[in-house]
């Protein structure tokens, strides 16, 4: 039987575990200045809380345009590397009500999707956090196409309906518009593997494969939060 690599549902983590406590003051600078100067401490100084408190300062000294959906963005980021999902997911929320940029929101789009992912692993293979998951990941792919992000949109799609769902019709359907639309990916390379056994199998025995991914993500998942960023590709 062929076995259905159920890690690549998993969302990639990266823990940051280097704090600081202090952070230069931000006084008679502009916003975009603090923008840089909060950017550097996150990615080149990797002091992610006292980036959280210049991020903010840049947004509250009137940062705007794409700067702004950039400074939300990554200070989303800098609260995932604090190990503070739930404050990096409602920044995201608020970035997704106001940005209107195609580089920015499938950054958070997929952000979110990965995030949440997270969270139904995490939370004991939680479904509604699952969904939540997927619904972000389904939004990118059909708004987003041509983004660099959209085929692992839909492989995720497609392996969480194989290994989660156990839901071999959408499971082939999914990979099959992966390979359709995007022949040269790596993604669609990785399901062309697969999608031969996954049409040969029964579906007792996807259901059997489905049950054993989820016992061993229980098994191998922390109970715990953490950081979680996803580079720009």
């Amino acid at each position: 039987m062929n076995r259905m690599p159920w890690i690549l549902i998993r969302s990639p983590l990266l823990v940051v575990l280097t704090f600081h406590l202090s952070a230069p003051t931000a006084s008679a600078q502009s916003a975009q200045e603090i923008f840089a100067s909060a950017h550097k401490m996150f990615f080149d100084e990797t002091k992610p809380r006292e980036a959280i408190n210049l991020y903010k300062a840049s947004l509250d000294a009137g940062l705007t345009g794409e700067a702004r959906e950039r400074a939300l963005l990554e200070l989303a980021d800098a609260h995932w590397a604090g190990a503070d999902p739930e404050n990096a997911r409602f920044v995201l929320g608020k970035l997704l009500q106001l940005a209107r940029s195609p580089e920015i929101v499938p950054g958070a789009l997929w952000r979110l999707g990965m995030s949440y992912m997270d969270k139904g692993h995490r939370s004991g293979n939680d479904m509604g956090a699952y969904n939540q998951g997927q619904a972000f990941y389904a939004r990118l792919a059909r708004e987003y196409p041509q983004h660099p992000y959209a085929p692992g949109a839909l492989m995720v799609q497609a392996n969480f309906a194989t290994l989660i769902e156990a839901n071999r019709t959408k499971a082939i359907r999914l990979y099959e518009e992966l390979a359709a639309k995007y022949p040269d990916s790596d993604e669609t390379k990785s399901a062309m593997e697969w999608l031969p056994g996954l049409r040969k199998m029964n579906d007792a025995e996807l259901q059997t494969q489905a049950r054993e991914a989820r016992a061993q993500m229980m098994e191998t998942t922390p109970k715990s939060q953490n950081g979680v960023i996803k580079k720009e590709p």
